[in-house]
């Protein structure tokens, strides 16, 4: 288990909270913020660094992480359904308007496909 250490709020003052790396979905850069975003199935957490920092640290401690855009980085392992046509990432087989995507550039959306049928065979692409 990999603990990070984060925050509930982009500017700190809710204070450090410690969330398991199993958990996290996805990473976002949000410029408005000029912080990571973490987001989780349930919640979103905040962090300092560079989306390729996150990325990087992540995969060196053995999970299977991939920068899909300029502002993205997708947690390969977590991912269930790919929307061919909107180019974009599930973590759920029944999507809702509440459920978590990850945008995935066109230019790299082949790539990422082909990283997540080595990974999961049962992908599901739509």
């Amino acid at each position: 288990m990999t603990i990070i250490s984060v925050t509930r709020d982009p500017a700190g003052n809710s204070g450090l909270i410690s969330i398991d790396a199993d958990e996290i979905l996805m990473l976002e850069y949000s410029s408005k913020e000029d912080r990571i975003i973490l987001h989780t199935t349930d919640h979103s957490f905040f962090t300092m660094g560079t989306l390729k920092y996150w990325t990087d640290a992540l995969n060196g401690t053995g999970y299977k992480y991939a920068l899909v855009d300029r502002g993205n980085s997708l947690n390969l392992e977590k991912v269930v359904l790919l929307d061919k046509t909107y180019n974009l990432a599930f973590f759920e087989s029944d999507i809702h308007s509440q459920s978590k995507r990850c945008m995935i550039a066109s230019q790299r959306f082949k790539e990422v496909e082909c990283s997540l049928n080595i990974l999961n065979p049962a992908i599901i692409v739509t």
